[in-house]
């Protein structure tokens, strides 16, 4: 998918909410940049570009381990995989894998955008998985917490939770344009909750030029690919077989309905959240 001819994640919005307006972004003393597809003379993207890669190695070198981990593959297009229900942006989901024949989550359209992984271990349920679709519409420690959470409450044990991040983009040259703006910030701020939220793997900026990528999330396996996965239409999903399961067995039935109830005042509070950062923001002359 060509994150310009989507709504994206917007890396600004954080800025906007900090009093700035008009969606400008201030970076390396006082450079002002009016949305990501400002144009901007060839010298001040060149500095923009070094900067932000200079800023990216050093990340790399203080937090080597966590870009070191092996957890995180990049597959093939071609490979195909049993159709699954794509989480969303600003959506977080939370699956047990327990009776669960093809138990996966599933995002798309990486860009700017960072997917916020995590899994656990339920003594009574099997692993836990957990994934949201991060927008930058509200902190990192919040998406963490929010995850963190929902894990618990489906009976995941907290110190078995282990966080893993994909995504963000480098600047880049489009034409006159400028598309991709940093993600350094944030990046930052997600590395630097690393020890407190056990986050043991990272790959940030792999998207090039006007790239985004998807990732899955699964019991045994993390990957990503450049634009989209190839899924089997004909292969049953886990989100189909959760709701046979509800027909066979009442009582699993009964119990998913409860979960449900149990976690919807916390879905609301989140909706609102991001809802609440969305009207702080001023879209008028943002493309998309």
């Amino acid at each position: 998918m060509n994150p310009f001819s989507m709504p994206v994640c917007n890396p600004f919005d954080r800025y906007q909410n900090k009093g700035l307006s008009d969606l400008d972004y201030y970076y390396n003393a006082g450079d002002v940049i009016n949305n990501n597809l400002n144009q901007m003379p060839d010298e001040k993207f060149v500095a923009l570009r070094k900067q932000s890669q200079d800023d990216f190695d050093r990340l790399k070198t203080k937090y080597s381990t966590l870009f070191e981990h092996n957890g995180i593959k990049k597959v093939s297009q071609d490979k195909t995989y049993p159709s699954m229900k794509e989480i969303q942006m600003d959506e977080i989901a939370v699956i047990i894998t327990k009776n669960q024949k093809h138990p996966s989550l599933f995002t798309s359209g990486l860009g700017v955008c960072i997917a916020v992984m995590a899994r656990g271990i339920s003594e009574k349920n099997g692993t836990c998985l957990g994934l949201s679709h991060f927008t930058t519409m509200i902190e990192p420690r919040d998406v963490l917490e929010k995850i963190q959470k929902k894990l618990k409450k489906e009976g995941c044990k907290p110190e078995s939770i282990e966080f893993y991040l994909i995504g963000g983009q480098l600047p880049y040259r489009d034409g006159p344009e400028v598309g991709g703006l940093s993600t350094i910030e944030i990046e930052s701020e997600f590395l630097s909750l690393s020890k407190e939220f056990n986050i043991i793997g990272v790959q940030f900026n792999l998207a090039e030029d006007d790239e985004s990528l998807s990732v899955i999330i699964s019991e045994d396996e993390i990957v990503w690919t450049v634009w989209d996965f190839k899924f089997d239409s004909n292969v049953t999903s886990s989100n189909e077989e959760e709701s046979e399961d509800c027909e066979e067995s009442e009582s699993n039935c009964s119990t998913s309905k409860k979960r449900s109830r149990d976690s919807s005042s916390d879905d609301e509070s989140f909706e609102e959240t991001i809802k609440k950062a969305r009207a702080n923001v001023n879209f008028e002359g943002f493309k998309f």
